[in-house]
């Protein structure tokens, strides 16, 4: 049987914790609270020179090892490359997760910054002159809360966001781009897909107001009716007026700041070399944009995601819940003596719910219509299946754009464009919502959502004074309603000042 944990178990482990920035005594810790939590490994450990030994066979290195190994000496060219491509004003922070995540070359913050001053000086300057907006924002516990929303920004380029957040750990449970974000069943099937990777629901959900919004609210609340009947004809959902959700205009104001910039600049290459018009594509333009960008966006996006989620944000004095990598947060919160507040949820219910809010024949999870797709495939095979990239998907938009003027002829291009628009006519399609059982219950828990959430005083918008704000700093408390010790309260108190 042997002392240790099978190697292939050890080896995931040591590059997961690795990949969170984890040194060898943090991983020995860890690991070994790993085995004792697994019944089959009992009596089984692990040594730090065994993990380091480990480590250093899977090329993991450590940021002594990486500078003796000349692994730094590749830094300035790497970040040549990330300057001219898709993060032109990443900082030092971010710059250490990405390079070893992505290029698994580790580097302490404090000996990147010394690089940074020494090769881009008036860039560090430049990233010093950010204003903040500070906001407060109350939970109790992971899975008390899913905040989600959605982000419209790059509607000119026909493309629209949408994601989900854990404000107690700041955990990303979804992060998508799509052709839309306004259908009710494509926004349902991100929570499903979700909850379904974690196996539980969480007490509440938030959001923005809209009708595209209203699938995850009534799914959510029944699933939580029938796991809960005291809950019978309540809404556990939480609507928000504009910039009230606090912990998703976080999350944008990052994607904003960390992950937009670049990608903008790409999109914009297309006006800009007069390749495209956004405002006049046609269906073949539109259509093919679509099968070409959005699965290469969405995986970089994830990418960025995964960076987020195991990078730990920046120490705030006055904060008081946890403050660590928001993916050991979310999967070890007893660590931080916090509490797991996720309802089990069984997946035969999940799928009831997927058949009525998300049903998978829905023509919105369709990436393009079958009948451009099967051309588009062919066309791109035909081209050699280049690796589609930052510097290259442009040009693959060209070749291939000339092929189907070159090759499909008026019958199929009617097809194409018939399809086009009947798959747009589903944009902002809402399923068909159904009533909670109890119809005479009122609309909104009113013990859990208080009147007092709402602030009295304005709230500045994006461009009250002509500039953009960016959401940062978020802080967060638990605390107990007074005259109930087993519900939680979830407050929101907003208040900005200029850092």
């Amino acid at each position: 049987m042997g002392k240790h944990p099978p190697q292939e178990w050890l080896h995931n482990k040591i590059a997961e914790y690795w990949d969170m920035g984890k040194t060898d005594i943090a991983m020995c810790k860890l690991i070994q609270a790993d085995i004792a939590s697994e019944e089959e490994f009992a009596g089984k450990g692990y040594t730090m020179s065994g993990i380091s030994r480990t480590r250093k066979n899977l090329q993991l290195l450590g940021p002594r090892q990486a500078k003796a190994a000349g692994l730094h000496d590749q830094i300035p060219v790497i970040l040549e490359g990330i300057r001219s491509g898709a993060f032109p004003v990443m900082g030092a922070r971010d710059m250490v997760s990405f390079l070893r995540q992505e290029h698994n070359i580790k580097i302490s913050e404090k000996n990147l910054l010394l690089l940074f001053h020494e090769l881009e000086p008036e860039r560090v300057v430049r990233r010093k002159g950010a204003r903040f907006k500070r906001s407060r924002c109350y939970s109790a516990g992971v899975l008390e809360i899913l905040s989600f929303d959605q982000h419209d920004k790059w509607k000119r380029f026909g493309l629209w966001l949408h994601l989900g957040v854990d404000p107690y750990t700041g955990y990303l449970h979804w992060n998508k781009i799509w052709w839309t974000n306004r259908n009710t069943a494509l926004v349902t099937s991100y929570y499903l897909d979700a909850v379904r990777k974690v196996k539980a629901i969480p007490l509440f959900t938030f959001s923005d107001t809209g009708r595209e919004n209203n699938g995850i609210a009534k799914c959510h609340s029944t699933m939580r009716q029938r796991l809960d009947p005291s809950l019978r004809g309540t809404i556990q959902h939480r609507w928000f007026y504009e910039k009230m959700n606090i912990q998703s205009e976080i999350c944008w104001g990052r994607f904003r700041r960390g992950f937009a910039v670049g990608f903008e600049n790409l999109l914009d290459q297309g006006e800009l070399y007069e390749i495209v018009t956004f405002e006049k594509l046609d269906a073949v333009e539109s259509l093919l944009f679509r099968w070409l960008f959005i699965p290469y966006l969405q995986k970089e996006l994830d990418k960025w995601t995964a960076r987020q989620n195991n990078t730990m944000r920046r120490a705030h004095k006055h904060r008081v819940l946890p403050h660590g990598i928001p993916t050991e947060i979310h999967n070890n919160p007893e660590r931080w003596d916090g509490l797991n507040f996720g309802v089990k949820v069984p997946e035969t219910l999940l799928d009831e719910m997927q058949e009525l809010w998300s049903p998978s024949d829905n023509p919105v999870f369709d990436l393009t219509p079958d009948s451009f797709a099967t051309c588009a495939r062919r066309f791109y095979e035909e081209l050699g299946s280049p690796v589609i990239e930052y510097h290259s998907i442009w040009g693959i938009f060209i070749q291939m754009r000339a092929r189907f003027e070159r090759d499909v002829d008026e019958e199929e291009l009617q097809l194409i464009s018939s399809a086009f628009r009947s798959q747009e006519e589903v944009f902002a399609q809402d399923v068909e919502l159904i009533e909670l059982e109890d119809d005479d219950a009122p609309e909104v828990h009113q013990e859990f959502f208080d009147e007092r959430v709402f602030p009295d005083e304005e709230y500045p918008s994006d461009d009250e004074d002509g500039r953009e704000y960016d959401v940062e700093d978020i802080e967060f408390e638990a605390q107990l309603t007074e005259d109930e010790e087993d519900e939680e309260e979830v407050d929101t108190i907003l208040r900005t000042e200029d850092d």
